[in-house]
């Protein structure tokens, strides 16, 4: 049987799925694609891990079709493909191996049996949602990076929380330090459901939906929710246990709200947390009337540095630190077209929310540091 394929366009599907595969020693049949040929059009790729799959279908031409599964290493055949030009190529499969022939060359993969892959039930029904492609990629993009990787005692700590009050969806994400929050009115909707979406699936699907522009249906079924995002479907597992109750730990009726400009002021904390202690990456700052003075230290090395960045408004003395990384990765994610946030502060010891300025849509809260006064 012949397969006849744009290498390019095997290839991004490949990349696609592969991003849920990692390299496993105790489910060797993880470090596969399974490939099934459906048609004398088209093949089906799968890759899983523990926590869900990814699918989608590549359209070809076969030659001598039957129907055939099967499994190929999945980073031998990427790297196989990966340098070679763009070009029509032919993919010859029998019972033992797959051969792979381009203009100039060819490469050989061993195949493995189809049966050695594990099985993924998923019910066909639950709870059917749609979701506008926009709400969706700019929930789990604003909130995905602060999930902590790993956490046995808190699972629920691994995972993107996606809740649907029906006149409003909410993802919420939080490494301890850092809470993220977006919230979007959605008044159309009649969906009510509450999800833990483990990170990995989370980043997956942002990945994904950033390159398509329809809406994304998905089920929820028990302890399972499955996603059709274009031409991929994505299927995972769902953390299980309650998240936290969010919500409580926003401060109430924060005493002052700074205005200023999130680039200026990430360059200026790059700049001067290089000087800041290794253990702690603590930067000061120091509110005073109109001037914003940064500043860090290592007492150990006798280094620190300082600069000053002017307001546009005058506020009543604060000085409060906080973990130069988290500072800067939450203006990052609060920076907009205008450039400009809001730091709500209610004292150097609560936490700080910060927001893209005149938008309650995301929320960050962000716990200080003890800082000398």
């Amino acid at each position: 049987m012949k397969i006849n394929v744009s290498k390019n366009e095997l290839l991004s599907r490949l990349r696609a799925v592969g991003k849920i595969i990692k390299q496993s020693n105790q489910q060797p049949a993880y470090n596969s694609f399974l490939i099934k040929i459906e048609s004398e059009k088209i093949i089906r790729i799968t890759g899983s891990d523990e926590q869900g799959r990814i699918e989608t279908t590549v359209e070809c031409k076969i030659e001598g079709f039957e129907e055939k599964s099967f499994l190929i290493d999945s980073a031998i055949l990427m790297n196989g493909l990966k340098e070679i030009p763009e070009q029509p190529i032919t993919i010859e499969v029998n019972d033992m191996k797959v051969v792979v022939k381009y203009y100039t060359g060819k490469f050989e993969i061993a195949l493995q049996d189809a049966v050695l892959y594990p099985n993924f039930s998923f019910g066909d029904k639950g709870l059917k949602c749609e979701i506008a492609r926009e709400q969706l990629y700019d929930g789990l993009k604003s909130v995905t990076k602060f999930t902590l990787t790993d956490d046995t005692l808190r699972p629920v700590m691994t995972a993107v929380n996606l809740e649907s009050t029906g006149d409003t969806i909410t993802f919420a994400a939080s490494t301890g330090h850092v809470l993220a929050i977006h919230e979007n009115k959605n008044e159309d909707s009649q969906y009510l459901f509450n999800i833990n979406l483990p990170n990995k699936i989370s980043k997956i699907i942002t990945d994904l939906t950033a390159i398509i522009d329809k809406s994304i249906q998905f089920i929820v079924s028990g302890n399972h929710v499955r996603f059709v995002i274009g031409d991929y479907i994505v299927s995972s597992r769902l953390v299980e246990g309650s998240y936290p109750n969010f919500r409580s730990v926003i401060p109430k009726n924060t005493e002052m709200v700074m205005i200023i400009n999130a680039s200026e002021l990430i360059a200026a904390i790059n700049r001067v947390s290089v000087f800041s202690d290794e253990s702690s990456s603590m930067i000061v700052l120091d509110i005073e009337n109109n001037v914003l003075t940064l500043s860090a230290e290592n007492i150990d090395y006798s280094r620190s540095a300082k600069e000053t960045l002017m307001l546009a408004e005058v506020y009543k003395p604060l000085k409060i630190g906080f973990k130069s990384s988290f500072l800067v990765d939450v203006l990052k994610t609060v920076s907009t077209e205008t450039n400009e946030c809001e730091l709500h502060f209610s004292g150097p010891n609560k936490a700080a929310i910060i927001r893209p300025r005149d938008s309650e849509v995301l929320t960050m809260i962000l716990m200080p540091m003890m800082v000398n006064q």
